[in-house]
């Protein structure tokens, strides 16, 4: 049972991770279309990845899926880091809609 405990902050701070670290990556990957390349985008990238992998770990230790070498292990990247863009959209539209509540 503590293991489970352990993977499931693991999980938890994972996804903390994930999503506190999509804000300032997409930040900086506007800034690099725009032509102002700054070294901070590899570091945020770099540590979009190890979140992600952290995630897949603690989810693979919790369910067993997804397991190593199947394509569901190889895309989890991907959609990961894909996802990650549409963190601070989905939030900037969350906030419009309870703004229009209030």
């Amino acid at each position: 049972m503590s293991q489970q405990i352990l993977h499931i902050i693991l999980l938890i701070a994972a996804t903390a991770g994930w999503i506190f670290a999509s804000f300032p990556m997409l930040r900086y990957m506007v800034d690099a279309t725009e032509g102002r390349y700054k070294w901070q985008l590899l570091l945020w990238i770099t540590l979009m990845i190890i979140v992600i992998f952290l995630f897949k770990f603690a989810i693979y230790a919790l369910t067993g899926w997804p397991a190593p070498g199947t394509w569901a292990s190889r895309l989890f990247l991907g959609f990961g880091l894909f996802a990650s863009y549409l963190v601070p959209f989905g939030r900037e539209y969350l906030v419009k809609i309870f703004r229009k509540r209030n």
